[in-house]
């Protein structure tokens, strides 16, 4: 299992150009909503951008029990004979115990050559090599796992998530089956993640392969004193970044991050900043002692826009 996020079978309703589904994150207990496949930038319609779309993984979801298991016995999660799928009898479903199945069989689909997260030398469907893909690609994906027959099984889908824009451990009911299985299920709390990393990273530990955030980019607030990109992220969205695939992005001030401030030794500005919520408090504290989250404007950027989030793919400085 990923502490990334993963796809759902369910449109965002917050997609202005019908290319935006919601996904889960089993780094913190998040619902999303992530870019299916963006042909242009809706800013600039003559202007094409990646078609990829965002590449996350894939947790696929068997409705009731795979054919030939037997009946279930209490109430607990109830892993099969072989040990490849776990049957959850309160929500009537079954999910393939390898929570990333597409890191190793591609149910038919091709691995993704010069194409990585950002689709720039050709498009999918394909899936990378750690097992992510576009929506798209997700839906072949499991359309492979169903023509395969795979575990016994011809009904493999991706997991709906009904209620829409639920936040943290309020998404965990029938309607979110991803959102059940991480609260309920795994006993995870808000915040938590399913695979904290530990391990040392070059000369770092304890880096997450997940976003943090960068500096505050707003329009309202001066991108000289803030350090961040001369061209401000759109309303109520800050930049962050993906050390899991490498994406500068923006998202909702609300959702939650990682974080990692960087020092400059420069003088304290003298002129005021206006401070904004999610980030804002965090950012005072940071600023007093020349900490600062690291800025995005050393990067040539490519912005891919929906509703609710800007992705910005970044090309050669």
């Amino acid at each position: 299992m990923q502490p990334e996020l993963y796809w759902s079978g369910s449109a965002s309703p917050f997609s202005v150009n019908g290319n935006g589904y919601l996904s889960f994150s089993f780094a913190n207990g998040w619902q999303n909503s992530d870019l299916g496949v963006n042909p242009t930038d809706p800013h600039n319609p003559n202007f094409v951008t990646s078609v990829a779309g965002l590449f996350l993984n894939v947790l696929p979801m068997y409705p009731g029990q795979l054919p030939g298991s037997p009946p279930p016995t209490g109430t607990g999660l109830q892993v099969s004979g072989d040990g490849r799928s776990v049957y959850d009898p309160i929500l009537n479903v079954t999910w393939p115990t390898d929570a990333n199945l597409a890191a190793t069989d591609t149910f038919g689909l091709p691995r993704c050559i010069g194409v990585g997260h950002t689709g720039l030398n050709g498009a999918p469907p394909c899936v990378a090599d750690e097992g992510t893909m576009n929506w798209t690609s997700a839906n072949l994906f499991v359309q492979g796992m169903r023509d395969a027959n795979y575990l016994g099984g011809s009904n493999w889908q991706l997991p709906p998530i009904i209620q829409q824009g639920c936040m943290l451990d309020a998404c965990a009911n029938a309607d979110d089956p991803m959102a059940y299985l991480f609260y309920e299920r795994l006993g995870f709390l808000p915040g938590d993640t399913v695979d904290l990393s530990t391990l040392t990273t070059g000369s770092f530990s304890d880096l997450q392969p997940y976003f943090y955030w960068s500096c505050v980019a707003s329009s309202n607030v001066d991108p000289v004193v803030s350090g961040c990109s001369g061209s401000p992220a759109s309303p109520e969205l800050e930049f962050d970044y993906s050390f899991e695939s490498g994406f500068l992005n923006t998202d909702l001030e609300t959702t939650y991050n990682f974080v990692i401030p960087y020092y400059v030794d420069t003088p304290e500005p003298s002129t005021g900043i206006i401070l904004l919520s999610g980030t804002g408090a965090l950012y005072a504290a940071l600023r007093r002692r020349h900490w600062l989250f690291p800025p995005s404007a050393r990067l040539a950027l490519r912005e891919h826009v929906t509703a609710t989030t800007v992705w910005i793919t970044a090309g050669p400085a």
